[in-house]
């Protein structure tokens, strides 16, 4: 099945790559706005990672930056995010007990 799968792989990129084509040419799109489209996409999985990343390490009650080191830059910045905030909390949380004492 793998043979099959990586034989096929330059046809479907070839498949991708005419369709691609006549999208653009023949059907009038204007290639700024299909840049446009694909940053906004961009931006879109970006924050979506970024979120993942965030969820991912509160799920997990991760405070090891080193453990969101997993996937996109985006799913790290999320990660350390979260990880970011819990020490603040507990720093201040430390404090509190602090000045109760």
């Amino acid at each position: 099945m793998q043979i099959l799968h990586n034989w096929m792989m330059p046809q479907r990129l070839a498949t991708l790559a005419i369709a691609f084509a006549l999208t653009a040419c023949g059907s009038g799109t204007d290639p700024a706005r299909m840049a446009n489209d694909a940053r906004r996409e961009y931006k879109l999985t970006e924050q979506k990672d970024r979120e993942a990343g965030f969820e991912w390490a509160k799920q997990n009650g991760e405070v090891d930056p080193i453990a969101c080191d997993r996937n996109s830059q985006a799913f790290k910045e999320g990660c350390d995010t979260w990880i970011s905030l819990r020490l603040q909390s507990s720093e201040q949380d430390a404090d509190a007990l602090e000045q109760n004492d």
